[in-house]
């Protein structure tokens, strides 16, 4: 093999290894083919988020939200739930809680304390809420 040809391929291969950190969770974008989830109840959007968070599936993460693009870090925002939820699971913080009867959004979090500034924030639309955004406030 020549230098040539010995240089053209090393710059291919760098071309595929690069090309899935462009996708990767902390860009802009959602996964391709993913789309928000709804829910029934706040115990089972805790639980859901919970299991993408421990099994590290942040594009699941981004995916089940409406405006994932608001952050621009997603990956960041993702890391933070993921060790919030390590320090007292999501279901266990959200016990006690629902969904209001009333009004199209709600958030659960907080700007201090033990949710550590992380904002989950659920929009409704018809009978069934969705994740919006998670976020955090500093």
């Amino acid at each position: 093999m020549t230098f040539h040809q010995l240089k053209s391929l090393s710059f291919g291969l760098l071309i595929v290894f690069a090309l899935p950190l462009a996708a990767s969770p902390g860009g802009p974008h959602k996964p391709e083919g993913k789309k928000p989830m709804a829910f029934d109840s706040l115990e089972q959007a805790a639980s859901i988020l919970s299991r993408f968070v421990r099994t590290d599936d942040f594009d699941g993460l981004r995916a089940a939200c409406l405006k994932p693009g608001e952050n621009t870090n997603f990956l960041h925002v993702a890391e933070q739930l993921k060790y919030i939820d390590q320090q007292t699971p999501l279901s266990a913080r959200c016990a006690g809680q629902s969904f209001p009867k009333t009004g199209d959004s709600f958030t659960i979090g907080s700007h201090a304390g033990p949710w550590n500034h992380m904002n989950i924030e659920f929009v409704k639309k018809g009978n069934k809420w969705f994740l919006n955004k998670i976020w955090i406030c500093r």
